[in-house]
């Protein structure tokens, strides 16, 4: 019994459930009914610095530290809450968890899931209530509702602006909102959940009807979210293991050396709190392809796709490994527009018969999948990234600790053209292996059975009892 990690989805930190705050506000302190502190004040309002709450009073505020967001909403931890006796009792979830979280300490602990608080303010504006939305101590915003109650896994998508992050992230949606995608044992079930699915859907719907591709993110946004969960036995219907994916689409632009700056503030939590990591490359940024190319083909010129390479090199080194040293967690290098290999192939050097350009190479069913599948993908792939760039082959493995898994991919497929940021027939997408770095974390994190390992097809049963033992939820 108790609860797994809460995560903060905005900055990506890891919460104590008791340093989470409430916001004193009408909205968030829902008055008993009966209660005799309702007024004709309106649902939503919150009270701030420079209108509901004075300096004075802010101050006076019995001896909480309380914390301000923008100069305005008064944030309190439950911790402070607890000490000044304004917490009358407390519901608290006590969940059945997966075996790998059981013996942690920071995961035996109660987690208040809703608090009924008394006289929480200042002055005669005192609220008495129930409060179920919990936010941040760090950044003050809103903490999802299953933080806590489900393992969380956030993961950084990251590579150079035109990689094609924002793209594969809305076809990703496409692809596994709502649907069912079968394993070797079972299947996972994929649901879109938070703020951001209305932005990607509208960006699926812009892309279905007029062929526009979704453009660069050129701000800061909350993880894209999806709810899965793993069914062994498909009779049965049960789910094994449940979980949120926070996928971050980490701003290309921001690798630029000249922001280093910003990108220490507000993207180094990417790293240091990321549960795995997935590099995007675009082929057109290696000199093996471009200088291959007519510059007139590329749209680019060669001085500014060298730039791109050279500064997303370096401000990794300088803002990130020298910090943080490798990057220790799984992670995944995706190298994308699979479709632009296949088309240049003879330029490039790839036979017909290569993985790497390969769109029907696919997971065949009742095979050894580690032989016939990942192992010579992940073989070729990094083949082809060390056949157009041997230096940053060797670069990606003083990044990456662990050696990571290679897996060519294309977001569009190779049966659509694509002029500037707009497909000619939106009809004719058919996106190769885009889910598989998903999958293949997921079977890192031990989420899912090890399907990407020898050990698995030598064994099947085996693996399957001890992965159910160690990390399927009772």
């Amino acid at each position: 019994m108790g609860h797994y990690p809460i995560k903060c989805i905005h900055c990506m930190r890891t919460i104590d459930p008791d340093e989470r705050c409430i916001r004193v506000s009408r909205s968030d302190i829902i008055a008993d009914v009966g209660s005799s502190d309702s007024s004709s004040v309106e649902v939503n309002e919150v009270f701030t610095l420079n209108e509901n709450i004075s300096a004075a009073d802010a101050r006076s505020y019995g001896s909480m530290k309380g914390s301000y967001r923008n100069g305005s909403a008064f944030f309190v931890s439950i911790r402070e809450l607890r000490e000044h006796g304004n917490i009358e009792y407390e519901e608290f979830y006590d969940g059945q968890l997966s075996g790998e979280y059981r013996d942690l300490p920071g995961c035996r602990s109660r987690m208040s899931q809703a608090i009924h608080v008394r006289d929480v303010g200042s002055g005669s504006q005192k609220l008495s209530g129930t409060v179920r939305t919990f936010y941040c101590p760090h950044c003050h915003q809103k903490l999802i509702g299953q933080a806590g109650k489900k393992p969380m896994y956030l993961i950084s998508i990251l590579g150079p602006t035109s990689a094609g992050k924002t793209v594969f992230l809305t076809i990703l949606h496409l692809m596994l909102n709502g649907r069912n995608y079968y394993l070797p044992k079972g299947y996972l079930h994929f649901e879109a959940v938070g703020s951001t699915v209305s932005e990607y859907h509208e960006y699926a719907q812009t892309l279905n009807s007029t062929g526009v591709l979704p453009g660069t993110t050129t701000g800061r946004k909350d993880p894209y979210l999806l709810e899965v969960n793993y069914v062994s036995d498909p009779d049965s219907r049960r789910s094994d293991k449940s979980c949120v994916i926070g996928l971050t689409d980490m701003r290309g632009e921001m690798l630029g050396a000249s922001k280093n700056d910003e990108l220490m503030r507000t993207n180094l939590p990417q790293f240091v709190e990321a549960d795995g990591f997935i590099m995007m490359i675009d082929p057109e940024i290696l000199e093996g392809f471009y200088k291959r190319m007519p510059e007139d083909h590329l749209n680019r010129d060669y001085n500014a796709l060298s730039l791109a390479l050279t500064d997303m090199r370096r401000t990794i080194n300088d803002c990130i490994t020298s910090v943080i040293g490798a990057i220790k967690k799984p992670n995944v290098i995706a190298l994308t527009k699979m479709d632009l290999l296949r088309r240049y192939r003879d330029m490039i050097g790839l036979s017909l018969s290569d993985c790497v350009i390969a769109p029907r190479f696919s997971p065949v069913k009742d095979t050894n999948l580690y032989r016939n599948y990942y192992l010579p993908m992940s073989r070729s792939t990094r083949q082809c990234v060390e056949r157009l760039s041997d230096s940053f082959s060797y670069y990606l493995s003083t990044v990456f600790e662990r050696v990571p898994y290679y897996v060519s991919i294309s977001a569009l497929g190779d049966k659509v053209e694509v002029s500037g940021d707009k497909v000619d027939n939106p009809r004719n997408i058919a996106p190769i292996r885009i889910e598989e770095p998903i999958i293949h974390l997921l079977m890192d994190l031990n989420f899912l059975p090890p399907f990407n390992r020898d050990l698995f097809y030598q064994f099947p049963e085996e693996c399957m009892k001890v992965w159910k033992e160690r990390y399927a939820e009772p």
